[in-house]
């Protein structure tokens, strides 16, 4: 019976060793470093927030809603960033 539960046990250890293994290999795989777009897409975050505190936070709401109808991205505006 000893022999029985060592197997079991040695199988359920080597089954979830291997299952974590793969789920390493998947996230290494799918989840790079950076790329370009998404480094860009921050600078621009960057410049537009730069750009919005330079005037009245009462004109962000009307500044980002033509930049919303301009670029037909879905931005909303939700509290002043200081």
């Amino acid at each position: 019976m000893a022999r029985h539960f060592l197997g079991l046990y040695l199988l359920i250890a080597a089954t979830l060793a291997v299952v974590s293994w793969g789920q390493d290999r998947l996230l290494q795989a799918y989840s790079g470093p950076d790329t370009a777009e998404e480094k860009s897409t921050a600078a621009m975050v960057a410049v537009l927030a730069d750009r919005l505190r330079e005037g009245p936070a009462e004109s962000w709401k009307s500044r980002l809603a033509g930049i919303a109808a301009r670029t037909g991205l879905d931005m909303r505006y939700s509290q002043p960033v200081r």
